[in-house]
């Protein structure tokens, strides 16, 4: 049995209906000084080469920050490894790859959309694009 239409957000944010607290969390992020972030010690060759290529745009985009220098890393050793051979990689392989990359904003739109300047909200008021 269905259980009904299910609510726009769009029309609750023009009406102002919206509840603020059952909104999905939207995270600010602030980028970092370059300079704090140091690549691991373990990647090296390709890996190295991920890194230099991806990292500056993770960090000046506020994805990439000191704590998390580590584990980007390890998803530039993961692409390395597919840049390398992409028909050895398994399936759980993929997926744990892309799970990483997620977690950097690297995916997509949406993985990026959670985040206010890597893609969330920019506009101060949200109805602004309707009442326009």
């Amino acid at each position: 049995m269905m259980r009904g239409v299910k609510g726009r957000p769009d029309l609750r944010l023009v009406k102002g209906t919206e509840r603020p607290d059952r909104a999905p969390l939207i995270t600010a992020l602030t980028p970092v000084d370059p300079s704090e972030v140091k690549r691991p010690t373990f990647v090296k060759g390709r890996a190295k080469r991920v890194w230099d290529t991806y990292a500056p745009g993770r960090i000046a985009e506020g994805f990439l920050r000191p704590e998390d220098a580590h584990l980007f890393g390890q998803l530039c050793l993961v692409l390395a490894k597919y840049e390398e051979a992409p028909g050895l990689m398994k399936a759980a392989d993929l997926s744990e790859m892309r799970k990483r990359a997620e977690a950097f904003g690297m995916v997509g739109p949406h993985s990026r959309a959670r985040f206010k300047n890597g893609g969330g909200a920019q506009n101060k008021d949200p109805a602004a694009k309707y009442l326009s």
